[in-house]
């Protein structure tokens, strides 16, 4: 029987389904991450790609796939702050819930170098109406990648790398412990 494997549309990921992708061992699902998650926690899916922090929701039901991961350093574009312009201090961040790592992402960046604590504001609205009633939206994955050259931003990934002086991991594979064997 075919492994369940639960994967993201998000196009900063797709090198890591490509080998699955018509091989019969494996069942593709695709969700945002936390949905994923949720599938992955029912016992829906055998494995999936998550956040790192919708794996540390429940880690101890799970096992890191080693040396698997998407991760990057520096501008990337795929987790920017959008912000109205004229702003001085952000108090409202406008997030979609379903983006649990970049909101912990955003919300460590605005405290530790900015010492702003924004209202969060889920939503499912665009930028451009988000920003209407908040002072800042989290645009994430492919929907970063349309305000790739608005000038009021700030790009998380590099705000990270350049407070901690690390990569930022977007997400890993897990398996619940049951499922795969080291082979």
């Amino acid at each position: 029987m075919a492994k369940r494997l639960g994967i993201t549309a998000q196009t900063y990921a797709q090198p890591l389904f490509a080998g699955l992708r018509g091989n019969n061992n494996f069942s593709l699902v695709t969700d945002s991450a936390a949905q994923l998650a949720i599938k992955l926690r029912e016992k829906n899916l055998d494995g999936a790609f998550l956040s790192s922090i919708d794996y540390a929701k429940d880690y101890a039901m799970y096992r890191i796939i080693p040396k698997v991961a998407a991760v990057s350093a520096g501008e990337s574009g795929s987790a920017l702050l959008l912000f109205n312009e004229n702003i001085r201090k952000i108090e409202s961040l406008a997030v979609d819930p379903s983006s649990a790592s970049e909101i912990v992402l955003a919300s460590l960046i605005l405290q530790e170098k900015y010492d702003a604590r924004p209202k969060l504001i889920p939503t499912i609205a665009d930028a451009d109406t988000a920003l209407r009633s908040s002072d800042a939206y989290l645009a994430v994955g492919d929907t970063a990648l349309k305000y790739k050259d608005r000038t009021n931003k700030i790009d998380l990934v590099d705000e990270w790398t350049d407070l901690t002086g690390l990569p930022f991991v977007h997400g890993i594979w897990v398996s619940r412990e049951d499922v795969f064997t080291g082979e």
